[in-house]
């Protein structure tokens, strides 16, 4: 492989969620032996460990982008092309299907409950929000979250799920560590689970995104945007980079999401879930 560098924030998102390869299966091995360091955290024992949306025992986790050390390594440029504002949702949400439309299907998950987001999307299991938004489809019961650095250890949070919710938003007291690797998982009614791993970006990273973020708000405003608008330019942002949990999250925070916005929503969580609930 070519080592040349990107030429723009989007391209170097990109080149951040390229895989590393093992050089032994000594090494594959090692690796497998700290992931099923969690197979009895909190007394129950998940059925299989996913990286990112690879959920399958017979398929290598490292054909997927692993958030370890390629999440956190520094060095983005800055995004310029905001847009100038004035657009309509249905434009920047038609902008953000033909992206969708160019990234590689996922594989999505086996069982009654499908993961969608985060760490399941796209070309990268790294998010930028400390504060994720969890998605699924199907039926669960409670949702656990843990540091995947202390394998064995209790949640670091975790919550009961009301009958047929299908997201809910980190509600710990702390925020989530940039750099820092997690692991969640959905019990379903029989019990079993399947764990899941993203990481939250490396602060550098995330404070680039954030300054460009409020830079493209405060032009927003200036151009009288609505909070629909605001948020699918947000998401649109998002997309560009390939960060596929976060462009779910910004259009999630809408109050009162347009018809537009909520088919949005569900084409992103049927790209994982539709192939996957059907087999």
């Amino acid at each position: 492989m070519l080592n040349r560098q990107p030429t723009s924030f989007s391209q170097q998102v990109k080149a951040m969620s390229q895989p590393q390869l093992f050089g032994s299966r000594s090494q594959f091995a090692t690796v497998i032996s700290l992931c099923m360091g969690f197979a009895t955290i909190g007394g129950i024992a998940p059925t299989a460990l996913a990286q990112g949306h690879i959920a399958h025992p017979t398929q290598s986790p490292l054909s997927k982008q692993t958030p370890l050390e390629d999440a956190v390594q520094p060095g983005f440029g800055r995004r310029q092309d905001f847009p100038l504002g004035g657009r309509s949702t249905e434009t920047v949400l038609d902008e953000i299907q033909t992206i969708l439309a160019r990234e590689e299907p996922p594989l999505g998950s086996r069982g009654a409950v499908c993961a969608v987001s985060p760490g399941l999307l796209g070309d990268t299991d790294t998010i930028w929000s400390d504060r994720p938004t969890f998605l699924w489809q199907g039926s669960a019961s409670q949702i656990r979250l843990y540091n995947f650095d202390t394998p064995g250890s209790s949640p670091i949070w975790q919550a009961d799920l009301e009958p047929g919710s299908q997201s809910i938003a980190y509600s710990g007291e702390a925020a989530l560590q940039p750099g820092q690797v997690y692991a969640w998982d959905l019990a379903d009614e029989a019990g079993s689970s399947i764990l899941y791993i993203f990481a939250v970006m490396a602060a550098e990273e995330r404070s680039t995104i954030a300054a460009d973020l409020q830079a493209l708000e405060l032009q927003l405003k200036a151009s009288n945007a609505s909070e629909e608008n605001m948020a699918a330019e947000q998401a649109r942002y998002f997309a560009d980079l390939g960060l596929w949990s976060d462009v779910l999250q910004a259009l999630q925070q809408i109050e009162t999401p347009s018809a537009s916005v909520i088919q949005m929503i569900q084409e992103i969580s049927d790209r994982v879930c539709v192939s996957s609930m059907g087999s």
